[in-house]
């Protein structure tokens, strides 16, 4: 990913939601480095010789990555939400569901599924964009069974 994206930071979450891997970049600018250890309850990914090598494994490891990461506005995360709703309609899709959002998502992944998302959904029911039905599984308390890094 560095090679691809080497000044951009980027942050991938992988499909299970449960962990990333970053380039270069975006750990330069975490501040993590050898001497990080790893979080209680996630692992950090190192190469042989001890370094991190952007692998962030289970939720209190990704909390670590996307700490420093700054926040999606909820315009942001309405055009992403439209784009996945192109790609969804023009694969044939009928219908979504939400894994996990709400209060209890506002310090995962750089909050893209809590409050901002709400607002976001809401926004565009308001607007009539939405145009399919979703099922939202809505998160009050912060998931993974953990004291959430801070904002």
């Amino acid at each position: 990913m560095t090679t691809s994206r080497p000044i951009i930071p980027t942050l991938l979450a992988l499909w299970d939601g449960h962990s990333c891997i970053v380039n270069s970049r975006a750990l330069a600018l975490s501040g993590l480095d050898a001497s990080t250890p790893d979080p209680l309850g996630g692992h950090l990914g190192r190469t042989a010789s001890g370094e991190l090598d952007g692998n962030f494994i289970d939720l209190p490891a990704l909390h670590l990555a996307s700490g420093t990461m700054p926040r999606l506005t909820v315009a942001a995360l309405k055009e992403n939400l439209l784009a996945a709703q192109r790609l969804m309609n023009s694969e044939g899709y009928a219908s979504y569901t939400e894994g996990a959002m709400g209060p209890g998502e506002n310090t995962r992944e750089v909050g893209a599924a809590g409050d901002r998302a709400i607002a976001a959904y809401r926004e565009l029911q308001d607007e009539g964009k939405l145009t399919r039905p979703g099922i939202h599984r809505l998160l009050l308390l912060p998931s993974g069974g953990f004291s959430p890094a801070p904002p």
